[in-house]
């Protein structure tokens, strides 16, 4: 009988599982544990984001919440789409007027799931590069 409104992907599946049948684990995984959410313990103060990325090989991180996805690429420019407007996904509107602020804020918020979760997507040069200066840095 709980909603949980926050965006989560299938890479959250695996911690919360573990969590909620109260498996320990030593190794580093990926995502978040999203296990008192769903138990309804837990305020929800996570944005309305979530976080993808590539297996290896042709590595790119992703922020997607309910209007835009944002994506670093090793292989392509950064691209953000408004996944409402564009669910081909066919128009890149990263750098246009207007929209900065929002590639801004979903990157830090990527760089800092990244940096958690010790992503090694995010340290290729090329994908590090456009993220520190897509943040002004």
């Amino acid at each position: 009988g709980v909603t949980v409104k926050q965006a989560l992907g299938t890479v959250d599946f695996f911690p919360t599982a573990l969590a909620l049948l109260d498996v320990p684990y030593d190794k580093k995984v990926d995502g978040r544990d999203a296990s008192l959410l769903l138990a309804g313990t837990e305020e929800e103060s996570w944005n309305d984001i979530s976080f993808l990325r590539s297996t290896p090989g042709q590595p790119w991180l992703c922020a997607v919440n309910a209007r835009y996805k944002l994506v670093y690429s090793a292989q392509d420019d950064p691209w953000l789409i408004d996944v409402q407007q564009d669910p081909g996904e066919l128009t890149n509107l990263f750098g246009k007027p207007g929209l900065q602020e929002v590639a801004r804020s979903m990157t830090r918020q990527l760089i800092e799931y990244a940096r958690e979760h010790q992503d090694e997507h995010a340290r290729v040069p090329s994908i590090q590069a456009a993220m520190m200066k897509t943040v002004g840095k």
